[in-house]
C-alpha cells in the first residue's frame, strides 16, 4: 500500500481501478479518507475493531443494516438543512409581503431540527419552517401535488387555534426536480406561495372525529377537499 502516493488518488474511477488491482476494500476505503496519513487511521480502526468486537464476524447481515441505518441518518440531516435553507428564504418573502401590504412586523422563526423530523412532529418531504408572525402561526410546507401534508401534532393546533393558525404552501410542481431550490430566485419563490387562512376549520371536522374514535390510531392523518374530508394515512389540504 505505501507504493501508492495517496494524497495524488482521486475520483471513484482511480479508487474501482485500485480495486481491480486487489487492494483490500477496507484498507482502500481508509486509505483514500485519510489521504495514508496514519494518525488519521488509527482512532478509525480502534473503533473498527469496537464494532467487530459488538457484531462479530459471523453475520454480514448485521454490518449491513447499521450502514443502511447511517446512510438513513445522513441523508434525513441533508435534508434537513436543505429545507431549513428554503425555509428561511419563504421566512424573507412572507416579511415582504407584509410589508408590503402595510404590516410591518417581525417575523420569528421557529424552525425544524432534526429531532423535531425524527419524532414525527414535522413531515420531512414537505415542512419547511414555522414563522410567528405577531398573534398569527404561519406552518410552511413544499409539495409538488395539488395537496399538502399535515401531521397529527399540526392537525391538532390548527383544530385549536383556527383564528391564528396559517398553512402557507410553496407548490413546486412546476419546478424541475433535478433543479437546486436553492437557485431559486425570490420572484419565483413568491409565485409559488399560496396561503390557506382558513386551514383551522377545513381540518377540524376530520380531525375531532379521527381523534374521538375508541381505536383510532392518533398517527392517522386526514384528507380535506373543500367541504368534505374521508380519513386516510396523514392529514392533507387540497389547494385548489
Amino acid at each position: 500500500m505505501d507504493l501508492v502516493d495517496w494524497t495524488q488518488v482521486r475520483g471513484d474511477r482511480a479508487a474501482r481501478l485500485l480495486g481491480i488491482l486487489g487492494f483490500d476494500p477496507l484498507e482502500l476505503a481508509l486509505k483514500l479518507h485519510s489521504r495514508g496519513e496514519a494518525t488519521s487511521e488509527t482512532p478509525i480502526r480502534e473503533q473498527l475493531a469496537k464494532l467487530v468486537g459488538l457484531l462479530g464476524a459471523t453475520d454480514p447481515s448485521a454490518y449491513a443494516t447499521l450502514v443502511g441505518n447511517v446512510e438513513r441518518d445522513r441523508d434525513m440531516r441533508a435534508r434537513v438543512v436543505r429545507n431549513r435553507t428554503l425555509g428561511l428564504r419563504i421566512q424573507q418573502c412572507v416579511e415582504r409581503a407584509f410589508d408590503q401590504a402595510g404590516f410591518h412586523v417581525h417575523v420569528r422563526d421557529h424552525g425544524y431540527d432534526f429531532e423535531a423530523y425524527e419524532r414525527g412532529d414535522a413531515d420531512l418531504d414537505g415542512d419547511l419552517i414555522r414563522l410567528e408572525v405577531e398573534a398569527y402561526l404561519v406552518e410552511v410546507k413544499a409539495t409538488r401535488t395539488t395537496e399538502a401534508k399535515m401531521t397529527p401534532t399540526q392537525a391538532r393546533y390548527a383544530t385549536q387555534n383556527p383564528d391564528r393558525y396559517i398553512l402557507c404552501v410553496v407548490n413546486l410542481g412546476s419546478i424541475d426536480p433535478s433543479r437546486d431550490l436553492e437557485t431559486l430566485t425570490d420572484a419565483e419563490v413568491e409565485g409559488l406561495l399560496k396561503l390557506v387562512p382558513t386551514i383551522g376549520r377545513l381540518v377540524a371536522p376530520v380531525y375531532q372525529s379521527v381523534a374521538s374514535a375508541p381505536t383510532a390510531d392518533v398517527t392517522s392523518s386526514t384528507r380535506t377537499r373543500s367541504d368534505t374530508a374521508s380519513a386516510s394515512g396523514h392529514g392533507r389540504t387540497a389547494l385548489g
